[in-house]
């Protein structure tokens, strides 16, 4: 079992690797004070929940340099205006624990345990925002969420995908490098993209990591196939998401029925 990282955990890495940096002490649970600089510890706690100590310890370090060093970007969200942040808001995907360590996380609750957090995209990484961001912002939250998804919409390409064959049915991978694949399934115009390209009324979606999403139809030939590789990868790569199966039609997003799950495999 996986150590959980805390705030100390990380405190004590970076006093390790540098000495020379003035931390300084808060009560924020989920940020750390180097000198001027506020630095969130949402994208960091996320990263390395999963992983092995001596790879956790490697990202602590590489995320804070990079800061540092001026390649991200850090200080207080809060510091912004709504104004000045909407443009870089993007909707995201994120496992329900993520909450266990970041109470006050802006969060909507989706399917399967999962939530739909809203985040303030930067070089680099992103931020998750918290509630007293909106409070400050004095804005609503289905307002940010709205933007936020506007936002990635106008990001992705909607033009019509080039699905892959099966020996029956067809599939797309989606395996964006910009750390928002899954959250494209809230996206109304790009999964109606999606499911057109793909020919059929209703489309089967996994999002089994934040950074994977793959599309197939009923038909499909390898459906049992992806089922299983789909709960694979949940359980063993980065960022990981979950195994259930999804279903997107006219109607929206919804969860496989029980024949579905049956007709996979499962």
């Amino acid at each position: 079992m996986q150590r959980k990282f805390v705030k100390q955990d990380i405190v004590s890495i970076l006093q390790r690797h540098h000495p020379d940096w003035p931390i300084i002490s808060t009560d924020d649970p989920l940020a750390v004070v180097i000198g001027n600089m506020k630095i969130s510890l949402n994208n960091i706690l996320l990263i390395v929940r999963n992983a092995p100590d001596d790879e956790a310890e490697k990202a602590i370090v590489d995320f804070f340099e990079n800061i540092m060093s001026g390649k991200q970007g850090g200080g207080s969200t809060e510091d912004l205006s709504y104004a000045t942040a909407k443009t870089r808001l993007l909707p995201q995907i994120i496992p329900g624990e993520f909450r266990e360590s970041a109470p006050n996380l802006l969060f909507r609750p989706f399917f399967s345990g999962l939530g739909v957090a809203c985040a303030l995209d930067e070089d680099g990484g992103y931020e998750l925002l918290q509630n007293q961001v909106l409070a400050a912002w004095d804005v609503r939250q289905e307002t940010v969420e709205a933007q936020a998804i506007a936002n990635l919409e106008a990001h992705c390409k909607l033009d019509a995908f080039e699905p892959r064959s099966g020996e029956e049915g067809a599939f797309v991978v989606v395996a964006a490098e910009d750390s928002y694949s899954a959250a494209r399934l809230l996206l109304p115009q790009f999964m109606e993209t999606l499911r057109a390209s793909l020919g059929a009324e209703r489309i089967f979606v996994g999002i089994p990591n934040r950074d994977f999403l793959v599309a197939w139809t009923p038909d499909f030939s390898g459906r049992q196939a992806f089922a299983a590789k789909i709960r694979r990868d949940a359980e063993n790569e980065a960022y990981p998401l979950t195994d259930e199966l999804f279903v997107f039609s006219e109607r929206g997003v919804s969860l496989m029925s029980a024949d579905q799950i049956s007709d996979h495999g499962r």
